[in-house]
């Protein structure tokens, strides 16, 4: 049965990122190779954490070992220990954390690694962005929490550390190993920035996505240019290619409904009164899928629990919202969608 107009727009507006491109001519095809792709970093991972348990660098279960695979291949972040990863050994976060950041790439970027088309890896401007965002987190919460001192011993356990929650945070998978909570302001401050920017497009994390941050700020700066010269004639590129006056109107959208849900869900959560930090973080953490906040009460030592029932409804669609990219929800409520047309 051929799908019809409103199917194959809520088929793109589900995908994850502002656009959809083909890696060969035939979608079927190029889904295959995805799920390839896939599965085989899935094994890989799993296979990594064993190879702890034959040279002795970490005993972990194959069961939990394909949990969190799991937890980390999808973004989902459900480990198995009440402490997540926090007992496992230093190698065995450090496997989590090389997993959860290479799950956080377009998966374009590997079909193009397979195919030996390494230019127009080195040209991708969304992956630049994405490891120079997690350079630079890194590296300013690991300067941050040392200065602050009193956190961890060495500095190869703060940078062991403040990589993972990093890796974590960005990509939206919501792992932990410490109770960031605790940290400086400014490191969670960071951390809060993180939650919002989210993975590439193309991945399996949620939140915004990094290529459009990209686009928005591309057409911030084309305006500006705009009223320096207003005959100029503004093409906005991105890896050499045009970027569509579809792909920045939906960009655009996008962020204004990201605007409007979040700040609606904010207002609804304030009524338990529960703190200016744990209500801005719990809607941020659920819209963009991670699960632990930067407060004490919802951090990776809390939960959700004392939130009111309403709170939780709240906190519950915006996690469905977040999941389907928000336009696939928005639509869903719209009456003229339940139309026969």
């Amino acid at each position: 049965m051929p799908l019809s107009g409103d199917s194959l727009y809520l088929l793109k507006a589900e995908s994850p990122g502002p656009s959809v491109s083909k890696m060969v001519p035939k979608m079927r095809t190029s889904a295959m190779i995805l799920y390839g792709i896939y599965c085989a970093m899935t094994l890989l991972q799993i296979c990594a954490y064993q190879l702890g348990n034959l040279f002795g660098w970490g005993e972990i279960s194959l069961f939990d070992s394909v949990c969190l695979t799991f937890g980390s291949a999808g973004t989902g972040g459900f480990a198995v220990r009440n402490d997540g990863l926090a007992s496992y050994t230093p190698y065995i976060q450090s496997v989590t954390t090389v997993a959860m950041i290479l799950f956080g790439v377009n998966f374009s970027i590997y079909f193009f690694l397979i195919s030996r088309k390494f230019r127009l890896i080195a040209r991708n401007s969304e992956l630049k962005c994405y490891l120079a965002i997690i350079l630079f987190a890194v590296a300013l919460i690991s300067l941050n929490l040392t200065l602050t001192g009193g956190y961890f011993s060495t500095f190869g356990q703060t940078l062991h550390h403040v990589s993972f929650s990093v890796g974590s945070i960005l990509t939206t998978t919501g792992f932990s190993t410490v109770d960031f909570s605790r940290w400086p302001e400014l490191s969670k401050m960071v951390l809060m920035s993180l939650m919002v920017i989210g993975a590439c497009a193309g991945s399996t994390g949620g939140g915004i996505k990094v290529s459009r941050l990209l686009i928005l700020f591309k057409s911030a700066r084309a305006e500006l240019r705009r009223l320096l010269h207003p005959h100029r004639v503004e093409v906005m590129t991105m890896d050499g290619k045009r970027v569509s006056s579809d792909v920045i109107r939906g960009t655009n959208a996008f962020l204004i409904f990201y605007l409007l849900i979040a700040l609606t869900s904010m207002l609804l959560v304030s009524l338990d009164d529960m703190g200016t930090e744990t209500t801005v973080t719990a809607v941020l953490a659920t819209l963009n899928n991670i699960g632990p906040g930067t407060s004490i009460l919802i951090g990776p030592a809390g939960n959700y629990a004392d939130f009111s029932a309403l709170s939780k409804i709240v906190l519950s669609l915006d996690m469905l919202f977040g999941r389907l990219e928000l336009f696939p929800m928005l639509i869903l409520f719209r009456p003229s969608t339940w139309r026969k047309h």
